[in-house]
């Protein structure tokens, strides 16, 4: 019983000498590893979520603007306007009615491209009937030089038969007053040639006129088409079908935007500091109204393209949205 007892209490002991077994190592190593990942964790997203919530830190808002070398040597500022240097107000050369419209505003075109086609009915009208005159007027003029033929073989004929009365009225064998007779029938046949002569004149003059006058109005007929003048943008609404238009008005308005030029007003006194060709910058600022104040302030750098004379105005040859004009020395 007490042998029993005894191997049973040796069987319980813990041996200090003998090494752990492998599986309860890995489990250790386990916990330790998912305590560290938890303590990691609580610092890198419990924490800072805390002090969010708790402890709200203050933000300070400021305006951000841009700052470029060249505005650490300004000179001179000015206000100005965006110009393009190359506009067209396109109009009709002839009165009449249009019938098609092939441009809207905004939209880019090209010179020699269609904008405008009025209604031809009445320039072919009067095409065909100046047509109608000229063949009239050659008609004429081919019957009248028939008559005038006719009139010169008639004058022949009647000098031959005056000179065979002269002959034989020398010799006292007819009366005189025959040869007489065809005398003056010759002169009036030659009255008559010389009358259809002009006639033919008059209706081969009147027929140039008539043909003069097609080709004016063909030159018309083809002005009822209204092509763009330059490559540019339509910067107004154009007119629309129906609109009876003379030569006075303006259709539409173009402007080339590649030939966009910065105009500033620049005091008199500080005229001095502008010079051709000298560096500048231009910053375009949105207004409130323009409905792009949400939008930052852009800056463009170009050079002084000209000075006008006798004027307070230069033009810069960068080519921006707005107004304000940087000037460093030259």
């Amino acid at each position: 019983m007490n042998d029993q007892l005894s191997a049973d209490l040796a069987s319980l002991r813990i041996s200090r000498d003998e090494p752990p077994t492998p599986k309860r190592l890995w489990r250790w190593v386990i916990a330790l590893a998912a305590v560290g990942a938890l303590g990691v964790g609580v610092k890198v997203v419990a924490v800072p979520y805390a002090e969010a919530k708790l402890f709200k830190a203050e933000v300070t808002v400021t305006e951000i603007g841009l700052v470029s070398p060249a505005q650490a040597t300004i000179d001179l500022t000015a206000t100005g306007y965006v110009v393009p240097q190359i506009v067209a107000k396109v109009g009709a050369k002839v009165t009449g009615r249009i019938a098609k419209v092939n441009v809207r505003e905004g939209d880019p075109v090209k010179a020699g491209q269609i904008l405008f086609e009025m209604d031809p009915a009445d320039q072919k009208s009067a095409v065909a009937s100046a047509q109608a005159r000229a063949a009239a007027a050659r008609a004429r003029a081919v019957s009248a030089r028939a008559k005038a033929q006719v009139a010169r073989a008639n004058v022949l004929e009647t000098k031959q038969q005056y000179d065979r009365e002269r002959r034989l009225s020398d010799t006292g064998a007819v009366n005189p007053a025959t040869a007489d007779d065809l005398a003056a029938r010759v002169q009036a046949l030659q009255d008559q040639v010389k009358a259809s002569d002009e006639d033919a004149n008059a209706a081969s003059a009147e027929a140039d006129a008539s043909q003069a006058e097609v080709a004016a109005l063909r030159v018309n007929l083809g002005n009822m088409t209204i092509p763009s003048p330059i490559d540019g943008t339509a910067t107004t609404k154009p007119a629309q079908v129906g609109d009876v238009v003379t030569p006075s008005m303006s259709l539409v308005d173009l402007a080339d935007f590649s030939s966009l030029l910065v105009e500033v007003d620049v005091p008199e006194g500080r005229l001095g500091l502008i010079k051709r060709g000298s560096p500048c910058e231009s910053c375009s600022t949105p207004t409130p109204t323009s409905g792009n104040a949400a939008r930052s302030s852009t800056s463009h750098r170009g050079s002084i393209a000209r000075r006008r004379r006798g004027s307070r105005r230069c033009a810069s040859s960068t080519a921006s949205t707005e107004s304000s004009r940087k000037w460093p020395r030259a």
